[in-house]
């Protein structure tokens, strides 16, 4: 009988660590799509509304996001009927992760103007933040319906596949979910969401060597893309390949060192390479894919 790799007393398991840096990746990846409505102007109808949506985004930008959601209510109640301000006050929620107001945010404005479509967008995006694929469905049909021939169509028709997979996800269908997603790739090859929903799918599937094809893709596409950079990180650590593991936590340390997450990034950085030595001086020691499975 071989001799198992025991764990260090001072870490988790490293099962565990994989599973923080798939939870610390997505919450990364979230923030990274929450803006990504088109950048064009939405037609603001006075030059009022104009310059208070300007000054809210200005605390948005300086990241004072309480400040925002603030001032854009009360100017909002001064003038309920503007749907712009409404989409401003959506965004503002949106940044902060307050998804549920910033859907009923984006709902006014499209009641009070319709069609507004980054308004619609916008909906569907925070729908799909919260979980809530199936509510981002008729948002996104709704986006493409009625605005067939823009540039980024083809992108978010894309994205309205991501929806279904990530449903299909949730029910434990993986491998239609991979089929659907890589249909959205034929359609958006270079869809940074496709791209990693696509790696998640092949992940769950323990096709952890077409994960890192689509990692690697994505991170050619967007090199400072951090939940990629620690997915890639939790491929290579599940498959029991420590010290490729090492080096792409040490990649998102380096490039994220004011970070919150970055503390336990670097512990994670310690317990793994402790793990590749032991392994290393003990040439009898399973395999660490079976120790874990253990």
């Amino acid at each position: 009988m071989g001799l198992s790799v025991k764990h260090s007393t001072k870490y988790p398991p490293l099962n565990d660590f994989a599973k923080s840096i798939f939870a610390l990746a997505i919450f990364l990846f979230v923030t990274q799509i929450q803006n990504v409505a088109p950048a064009y102007a939405i037609g603001y109808r006075s030059e009022e509304d104009f310059r208070v949506a300007k000054h809210g985004q200005q605390f948005l930008n300086s990241g004072k996001l309480q400040d925002a959601i603030e001032y854009l209510n009360q100017s909002i109640a001064q003038k309920p009927q503007s749907a712009e301000l409404h989409y401003e006050l959506g965004n503002a929620y949106l940044r902060a992760r307050e998804f549920t107001r910033a859907i009923e945010s984006y709902q006014q404005a499209v009641r009070l103007r319709n069609p507004f479509p980054e308004a619609t967008l916008n909906a569907a995006y925070a729908c799909m933040d919260a979980g809530m694929e199936l509510q981002a469905i008729p948002w996104f049909h709704k986006y493409l319906r009625e605005n067939p021939k823009v540039p980024q169509a083809k992108e978010v028709e894309a994205e309205l596949l991501c929806a279904h997979a990530k449903a299909q996800m949730k029910e434990k269908r993986n491998f239609d979910a991979k089929q659907t997603l890589e249909r959205a790739l034929q359609i958006a090859p270079t869809s940074q969401l496709v791209l990693f929903s696509l790696a998640r799918a092949r992940s769950e599937l323990g096709d952890t060597k077409g994960a890192i094809s689509a990692y690697e893709a994505l991170l050619k596409l967007n090199p400072k893309h951090s939940a990629a950079v620690l997915n890639m990180a939790e491929c290579y650590q599940t498959s029991g390949q420590l010290p490729e593991a090492v080096t792409w936590l040490k990649r998102y340390a380096n490039a994220n060192p004011t970070s919150p997450d970055t503390e336990e990034v670097r512990r994670m950085i310690v317990a793994l390479t402790e793990k590749s030595n032991e392994k290393r001086s003990d040439p009898q020691a399973l395999d660490y894919t079976d120790s874990i499975s253990k």
